[in-house]
């Protein structure tokens, strides 16, 4: 499964079967918004969301997150293949040393600029340049210095010291997020990706709402934009019994981290 499915917010990497099968119980509704409640989804997070920064992900609320605000060059199916994302080809050589991506044309970010292949190795060079503390640097071990190029404004190629076959699966996570590189210096709290969804409003300890991207580039089957959620409203709670007393008063349609104590009693309603 991939976004091209009946939930194609939430199946963003490895995450997909999960937010499938919470999906199929939708029935929240927004505080102050006019949207139909079926097309929102209201969950809760026992943690802050510190930072909406793909760099700085070190929680998989904060992964989660990242997921909807940004696309990577490649993604995951429900069967954990490999599938197009922003690059909708690549080659690698017969060395296994280079891959060369080709960028899908007429993708444009949430601030209305557009794609670029400068986008993206700006985006990967972050991860390991010490410009931002960021924890993903990991997934470029492999990567020669000076290794990532932009041949055209539609191109990308990677040169690795030495084959690494699960590369394209290391890019497929959230430091694998691709970010509009005219806006690098704000992303903590101002995300500037091109993911399904767009940052309407944040607190830390608070929780966060995001609304659908009118722009968003992806199409389902049938050419029906994509996503088919309106909104999305996370809220912060950290109180297990208050999580519980939600979930049990329809406020949210899954409850994240739900603690054993309480499951029986969930089942028996």
């Amino acid at each position: 499964m991939t976004k091209n499915s009946n939930f194609p917010a939430f199946v963003h990497g490895p995450f997909g079967a999960c937010w499938a099968l919470m999906l199929a119980c939708l029935g929240g509704c927004a505080t102050g918004e006019s949207y139909d409640k079926s097309t929102v989804f209201r969950y809760n997070e026992s943690a802050a969301i510190t930072s909406l920064d793909p760099a700085a992900a070190r929680s998989l609320e904060h992964m989660w997150v990242v997921d909807q605000l940004y696309d990577g060059l490649v993604e995951l199916d429900g069967e954990l293949n490999i599938q197009p994302c922003l690059a909708e080809s690549w080659v690698v050589d017969e060395a296994g040393l280079t891959y060369t991506f080709r960028l899908r044309e007429g993708v444009q970010f949430s601030t209305g600029n557009p794609l670029t292949a400068t986008d993206v190795v700006q985006s990967l060079e972050r991860l390991r340049s010490g410009e931002v503390a960021s924890s993903g640097g990991w997934i470029l071990e492999q990567v020669a210095p000076g290794g990532i190029v932009a041949l055209n404004d539609h191109e990308v190629q990677i040169t690795l010291n030495r084959p690494n076959p699960p590369f394209l699966g290391l890019l497929t996570t959230a430091y694998g997020s691709i970010i509009d590189a005219k806006h690098r210096e704000s992303l903590r709290d101002t995300p500037a990706g091109s993911g399904p969804f767009v940052l309407a409003w944040w607190l830390p300890d608070a929780g966060l709402v995001l609304h659908k991207n009118p722009g968003y580039w992806e199409r389902d089957e049938e050419g029906r934009a994509l996503p088919y959620l309106e909104a999305v409203h996370v809220d912060v709670v950290t109180d297990m019994g208050a999580e519980y007393l939600g979930l049990a008063q329809g406020r949210y349609d899954f409850m994240s981290g739900l603690h054993a104590a309480y499951m029986e009693t969930l089942l028996d309603q």
